[in-house]
């Protein structure tokens, strides 16, 4: 099982996974806010070429301005949404300032 690590903070957005990686059976994700105040997360699948000119990417929430509570964890699994990402790249942000999420990826 491959761990990825991430931390976002302050308007960020950042792509967590290509849509080459592979996912394992069981993959789960957690969401720690480690900040004093709510945080909103957005985590969604982008089409892979959205780079391409004439681009006609796709995007898929999964979850889109999620507030998550101060001191909170959110833990996502399978049974949560699909981890099979094959041609899509997936995306998190946090959606304002003075956020602080920390997010673990088992896949």
């Amino acid at each position: 099982m491959k761990t990825l690590n991430y931390n976002l903070t302050n308007d960020t957005t950042i792509k967590a996974m290509n849509a080459v990686d592979s996912v394992g059976s069981d993959p789960i994700m957690t969401v720690a806010n480690r900040a004093a105040n709510q945080a909103e997360f957005t985590l969604y699948y982008q089409s892979e070429d959205y780079a391409k000119a004439g681009n006609t990417s796709k995007i898929y929430y999964i979850l889109n301005k999620f507030l998550i509570d101060a001191g909170r964890t959110l833990t996502l699994d399978k049974t949560d949404f699909g981890f099979g990402n094959e041609g899509y790249d997936l995306w998190m942000s946090v959606d304002a300032a003075n956020q602080e999420l920390d997010v673990i990826i088992n896949i």
